[in-house]
């Protein structure tokens, strides 16, 4: 089997029809990097007092490789990823001795000793380790652990079915989402798995001010005016992203641009029982955009009312 390499124009190039599972379970390559070294993954376990375990007090990563036709293993931007992954770690006041190229080292490693056929996804994790119940972040040991395992489309990239979530998406000011802070993920389950019940593949939330943030499991990307665009920084999970988002090869979006149909006003927010919901619910079989007004309410028509930012790119069908 050839070397695994870093190799972004490779791994674009076979992106698109990812063999393996969904992630619903998962059967782990047979090695881990754990407490410093590799290990057999059956062995790398943790207390169940530790901080991340009871807190969420940890940071983590999502890298892809895609089996090559010559056996190799190309890793997607995985120098890139683990830049992001350290930066990230010290929002938490993580301070952890191996860089960037350690861990990418690490990670060839793994693969090398998975000879399977599929295609990998590769979770790092830089956890707080220490036994503790103490609500803070200083002062408690910091570990890094990288497993992986065979995975393919993790959500079906030919169309979704999705929905606008009465979930809000986590706010920035409360807990970082470009972090990947893995205790802030409890609030894409619940925005998932609301969707699941309703019939829905995956869902949309919005921030705080109602313009649309993100998906569940990944940004959202419309063309306008032949650009692609994005929510900003402080609404996206794991943002700024690294080149990943555009990788050699892949297409800026799979949307197409079209023209909006949003009501000219701001969004104002109702209480329920369950999350804050938008009044002007949007609703979205596969497409985002098409709009639905309150069943008990007119748009409202204000003169001095100003389009969302977003309004202009919240039409076009999401893919993938």
């Amino acid at each position: 089997m050839t070397s695994t390499v870093d190799r972004p124009e490779a791994a674009s190039a076979q992106a698109k029809g990812a063999q393996g599972g969904d992630g619903s379970r998962i059967e782990a390559c047979e090695y881990a990097y754990f407490n410093g070294a590799l290990v057999p993954f059956a062995d790398a376990n943790v207390s169940i007092a530790t901080h991340a375990l009871n807190y969420g007090t940890a940071i983590f990563e999502g890298i892809r490789a895609y089996r090559q036709h010559d056996g190799g293993m190309a890793i997607l931007l995985g120098r890139e990823h683990y830049q992001r992954f350290l930066r990230n770690g010290r929002l938490l006041r993580a301070e952890v001795p191996e860089t960037a190229d350690d861990l990418l080292e690490l990670t060839r490693q793994i693969l090398a000793r998975h000879p399977k056929a599929e295609d990998v996804y590769i979770r790092p994790l830089l956890y707080k380790s220490a036994p503790s119940i103490r609500l803070q972040l200083t002062g408690l040991d910091d570990r890094v652990a990288i497993y992986a395992y065979p995975m393919g489309d993790y959500v079906p990239t030919t169309g979704l079915k999705v929905t606008v979530s009465a979930w809000q998406r986590v706010n920035d000011n409360a807990i970082p989402a470009r972090g990947k802070v893995t205790g802030s993920y409890v609030n894409a389950c619940l925005a998932v798995e609301d969707a699941h019940t309703g019939g829905f593949q995956e869902a949309v939330l919005l921030a705080h001010d109602g313009h649309v943030a993100e998906a569940s499991s990944a940004n959202v990307f419309v063309v306008h005016d032949g650009a692609p665009r994005r929510s900003p920084t402080t609404c996206c999970r794991g943002s700024p992203a690294p080149p990943s988002s555009r990788w050699p090869g892949m297409p800026a979006t799979r949307s197409r641009s079209e023209p909006s149909t949003a009501p000219s006003s701001s969004w104002p927010m109702r209480s329920s029982s369950r999350a804050p919901v938008p009044r002007w619910r949007r609703s979205l079989p596969s497409t985002v955009g098409s709009w639905a007004t309150d069943r008990h309410r007119s748009p409202p028509t204000s003169s001095n009312a100003t389009s969302p930012p977003c309004a202009a790119w919240t039409r076009g069908t999401l893919r993938g």
